[in-house]
């Protein structure tokens, strides 16, 4: 009798150890699945609490596209050096804007597997003072890909960071991965928001050969007025009863440039950096 409650309270304290460990276990490995979320938090919280104090300060250094997001672009050829623009502003709105001088500086990191780059920043760095108007300056990242051959489908990451220096210091900052596509040509999207139409602008530094500008009939509307639209080859697709042209097949030239524009559906849309609504191939 002893022996077998011996037995009992030795098994019955080992299934209580083993479940102290289970129990233990389980809260550690809770807590290393909630640091990525903590620690994202507490950097949303720091961030959050910084902009509160840049606001109380007026201190306002910002950029549409510096806002800690990663950008996939789909503009390039491969075969240019490629620009892109960035606008950095001191004010919050059109009604709030730093009401003096902010220095700061840009800096531009690259990088594509098994090749060699360079990229540089333009030297904008002071923002001024305008008692009436709000300020914003036009930066130029300039990737240089000097002999290195790109194809279709190769990749370049770009990491872009604007910094004030004074008086205040901020970072703001996005990545960009470059992609090379199929259409072998540069092209841009002239837009902003408020406006109603936006501009495509294709650059061919390639051999003269046919593109197709694809883009999505119930977002924006293309010229039919423009000389390429009447002279190329549509397709068109059924927007709400109506047949709406939908692609554009194209010639275009060696060394050319060609402007075409498209009217927007909704002018708040910024299309500039949007690669879903048009794309070439």
């Amino acid at each position: 009798m002893k022996k077998t409650k011996s037995r009992y309270v030795k098994n019955r304290y080992i299934r209580l150890k083993k479940n102290r460990l289970a129990i233990l276990s389980l809260i550690l490995l809770s807590g290393f699945l909630l640091i990525p979320v903590l620690t994202t938090f507490s950097r949303y919280v720091i961030r959050s609490a910084s902009e509160h104090y840049y606001n109380s300060k007026e201190f306002y250094f910002s950029s549409d596209f510096l806002n800690n997001n990663t950008y996939d672009l789909y503009n390039w050829d491969g075969i240019s050096n490629y620009q892109l623009l960035i606008d950095i502003t001191n004010a919050k709105d059109s009604l709030n804007w730093t009401k003096y001088n902010i220095e700061y500086e840009i800096d531009a990191v690259c990088s594509s597997p098994g090749k060699a780059i360079s990229c540089t920043a333009s030297n904008e760095n002071i923002l001024n003072f305008n008692d009436s108007l709000l300020t914003t300056n036009t930066n130029t990242i300039t990737i240089n890909r000097g002999t290195t051959i790109f194809t279709p489908g190769d990749t370049v990451t770009l990491q872009v960071t604007a910094r004030s220096i004074a008086p205040y210091e901020k970072d703001i900052s996005s990545t960009f991965i470059i992609h090379v596509n199929s259409a072998k040509v540069s092209y841009t999207i002239e837009d902003e928001i408020d406006s109603y139409y936006a501009t495509l602008i294709i650059s061919n530094s390639d051999i003269t050969k046919d593109i197709t500008i694809n883009f999505d009939a119930s977002a924006l509307n293309i010229d039919e007025t423009n000389y390429y639209v009447q002279n190329g080859t549509t397709t068109t697709t059924n927007i709400n009863g109506v047949e709406t042209i939908n692609s554009l097949t194209m010639e275009v030239e060696n060394s050319n440039v060609y402007s075409i524009r498209f009217y927007k559906n909704d002018p708040a849309i910024d299309y500039t950096l949007n690669n879903t609504v048009l794309t070439l191939s």
